[in-house]
């Protein structure tokens, strides 16, 4: 009786346990980035810059979608986020949409805040890293 006992604490003990891990690898980055407007502040491939791609665009992500406007210029695509390979991303699709494809990919969440998002993307084929960076306009 004694083991069934002990077999039932540990059961118990280690759900409780998978569930308090479960719940820190939620991302709140869904919450952060569809309040307000933001900007890309850092934009590198494999050490370079190219934030003069999306120097000036304000985004604005709502139910899904993320928009980037520049005076007369707006560009839509989709945004989600998920939980893969034990990391937080940020999936962006902007379609084929030149420089804004550069952007499709599920970037690993580095760092999140009500303010600022770091992440990072690092290639499969070439094992290059990107980094992107926004912050809260």
């Amino acid at each position: 009786m004694n083991k069934i006992k002990y077999i039932a604490a540990a059961f118990f003990i280690s759900s409780l346990l998978f569930l308090s891990c479960s719940k820190d690898n939620l991302s709140n980055v869904a919450s952060y980035v569809t309040k307000g407007t933001w900007r890309v502040t850092l934009y590198q491939e494999n050490g370079v810059s190219k934030l003069y791609y999306f120097s000036n665009y304000d985004f604005t992500f709502s139910n899904s979608t993320v928009t980037a406007t520049r005076n007369a210029t707006t560009v839509t695509g989709t945004f989600s986020t998920k939980y893969d390979d034990s990391k937080n991303k940020l999936v962006l699709n902007f379609g084929n949409t030149i420089p804004f494809n550069e952007l499709n990919d599920d970037w690993e969440i580095l760092e999140e805040s009500a303010t600022k998002i770091r992440m990072q993307d690092v290639s499969g084929g070439s094992g290059g890293t990107d980094l992107l960076t926004f912050e809260k306009n």
